[in-house]
């Protein structure tokens, strides 16, 4: 091995330290992403006589494209409207709408909450 091929330990740490006050840096530690999403459930029990709201709990996935918990947000809603509200037997005196012909459309524009929805974390 010549002399040219050769490579100290000295010289080797003097070059590194100065490739990397020059920004040559080679490894970086990935950046953790600045926003995530998570899809809250609401929790709906039974009395013999109607279905009420009571309580929250997350979903136990992480979102960190708003776009995609969106969109699984709008599924899990989706497959809760598949019943009817008649089947769901929400608590009718709340909402300003006719037990016998009320669609899930009606019950949300007199204030019925969706089953699901995004909440971003904060830091």
């Amino acid at each position: 091995m010549s002399a040219a091929e050769q490579v100290s330990r000295r010289g080797f740490f003097r070059r590194a330290a100065g490739a990397t006050a020059a920004g040559a840096v080679t490894r970086q530690a990935p950046q953790p992403p600045l926003r995530a999403w998570i899809i809250m459930a609401l929790h709906w029990q039974y009395n013999d006589e109607f279905s009420f709201e009571e309580g929250e709990s997350a979903d136990d996935r992480l979102f960190f494209d708003q776009e995609q918990a969106d969109d699984a947000c709008k599924k899990l809603c989706d497959e809760f409207f598949t019943s009817s509200p008649q089947e769901f037997e929400p608590c009718w005196p709340a909402y300003d709408v006719d037990p016998d012909t009320a669609t899930w459309d009606d019950l949300r524009s007199a204030g019925f909450p969706d089953p699901f929805y995004v909440k971003e974390l904060s830091t």
